[in-house]
């Protein structure tokens, strides 16, 4: 072996050991040592984000939570008043409904009012056989009205029977007039 200077031989500083920070497997070992502790150091300050980030969300929360709650009630108090509108509305639908058909039918029997001739009492009064056009003549007669019952059966009258109508009518049929006390019209 070579001699080398004692004070070469004597120099610590150039020991290869694997303790030495500059050897090969000195630093290979430190570079798995950070692998290793890498991926649990950002696994722990991740964890620590989240934690902090709870704990500034926490109070947000909290307030949805509240404002939420406090919505759903008003929501559910809407929600009521709106089903009692529209039960009122049903019933107002129902009551009118029947109204709709009569004057609806009602159109029917004043195309047929008042009447201008015997041979329209007569086309009238079979017309009145049919239990539907009889419903809709008596809805027609109970929209006529008057302050009196005089003048409730002058109005029935002149919107049954015109006066050219009237004129060649009588209650009994005197006088060779045509009689009207018989009548479905007026039964």
């Amino acid at each position: 072996m070579p001699q080398w200077p004692k004070s070469v031989n004597e120099d610590t500083h150039n020991d290869f050991s694997t303790s030495s920070p500059t050897s090969s497997t000195s630093v290979r070992n430190k570079e798995e040592e950070n692998l290793v502790q890498s991926p649990v150091l950002e696994t722990q300050q991740e964890i620590e984000n989240v934690k902090r980030n709870e704990e500034i969300l926490k109070p947000y929360q909290e307030r949805l939570i509240i404002l939420t709650a406090g919505n759903t009630r008003i929501l559910v108090k809407m929600v009521a008043a709106l089903q009692l509108q529209m039960k009122s509305v049903m019933q107002r639908i129902d009551r009118i409904t029947p109204t709709v058909k009569i004057i609806s039918s009602i159109e029917r029997i004043k195309s047929y009012l008042p009447l201008k001739s015997i041979e329209d009492i007569q086309n009238i009064e079979t017309l009145l056989q049919e239990e539907d056009f009889v419903n809709e003549y008596k809805s027609f007669m109970q929209k006529v009205g008057g302050h009196t019952p005089t003048e409730n059966i002058r109005n029935a009258l002149t919107r049954i029977f015109s006066n050219d109508c009237g004129i060649k009518c009588s209650w009994k049929g005197r006088r060779q007039n045509f009689a009207i006390c018989k009548l479905r019209l007026i039964k």
